[in-house]
C-alpha cells in the first residue's frame, strides 16, 4: 500500500486522511469486485504497521474487549475501530481546544500588553474596574455611573496609553 505512515498519534488531521485513503482503496476494490477476504489478511497488517504502536496498542486492546481477534479482522473490523479512536480524538481535540483557547485568553491579560491595559486585570486574573480601579468588572461599578465622567476617565486612559506606547 503506498499510503504514508502516521508518526505522531496526536496528528488527529493524519490519522483521518490515513482512514479516508483506507477506505477509499477498500472501496475501489469492492467496486471492481475483488473479495475482501482475498486481501484482507495482507492489507490489515499494512495498515496496522501505519499507526504509531500506542495507537496500534489501543485500537487492538478494545478489539480483545469485544471479542473479536485482531489478527483475524476484517477491513471493515479495521476501519471501524480506527474510525471510533479518531472520531473520539477529535471529540477530545475540540474540548481541550476551548479550553486551551479559554486559558490563552487569560493568560494574555497577565502581560504587560495593550489588552491587559485596556482590560485591567490583576496578576491573579481578576477585574479591575477602569473607572474606579477597584475589583470588580467595569460594566458593575457603582462608584461612578456617570456616562460623561466614565468617558472622560476613558479618554485619559487612551492618552496614557498613547504615550506609553510611544515611547
Amino acid at each position: 500500500m503506498n499510503i504514508k505512515p502516521v508518526y505522531n498519534e496526536r496528528d488527529v488531521r493524519r490519522l483521518r486522511e490515513l482512514f479516508h485513503a483506507c477506505e477509499t482503496n477498500c472501496r475501489g476494490l469492492k467496486t471492481l469486485g475483488v473479495d475482501e477476504s482475498s486481501y484482507a489478511t495482507i492489507v490489515v497488517p499494512e495498515i496496522l504497521d501505519k499507526l504509531p504502536e500506542s495507537l496500534r496498542l489501543t485500537i487492538t486492546r478494545g478489539s480483545s474487549a469485544g471479542g473479536s481477534d485482531f489478527l483475524n479482522w476484517t477491513m471493515k473490523d479495521i476501519l471501524k475501530a480506527l474510525l471510533d479512536e479518531i472520531e473520539l480524538r477529535e471529540a477530545h481535540e475540540s474540548s481541550t481546544t476551548n479550553t486551551s483557547k479559554q486559558e490563552g485568553r487569560k493568560s494574555q491579560f497577565l502581560d504587560g500588553s495593550a489588552a491587559a491595559l485596556v482590560n485591567h486585570t490583576t496578576r491573579e486574573g481578576k477585574p479591575i474596574c477602569v473607572y474606579c480601579l477597584q475589583e470588580h468588572l467595569s460594566q458593575d461599578c457603582k462608584k461612578i455611573q456617570n456616562a460623561a465622567e466614565r468617558k472622560q476617565i476613558l479618554r485619559r486612559s487612551f492618552h496614557t496609553f498613547v504615550r506609553w506606547v510611544s515611547k
